[in-house]
């Protein structure tokens, strides 16, 4: 690709809470953000990702839940 690039989605009952585009595979979701969606820490986080292609679009998504990492 001529480009990195990715869509990530934060995921709330399935519905998006939060998306972002990441030009690294690299996404940090702070605890301000976290708070502001969903009125506090997590300890899980469900995510959906796609990497975008330039000239093509979001590719297929990949749905996944990972354990947050608090400061």
């Amino acid at each position: 690709e001529s480009a990195e690039l990715y869509r990530i989605e934060v995921l709330s009952g399935g519905q998006t809470a939060r998306s972002a585009d990441v030009s690294t595979p690299l996404f940090v979701y702070s605890l301000a953000a976290q708070t502001a969606d969903f009125g506090g820490a997590l300890d899980t986080v469900s995510m959906r990702i796609c990497q975008i292609a330039p000239g093509y679009g979001p590719g297929a998504p990949h749905e996944v839940t990972v354990n947050v990492q608090q400061p």
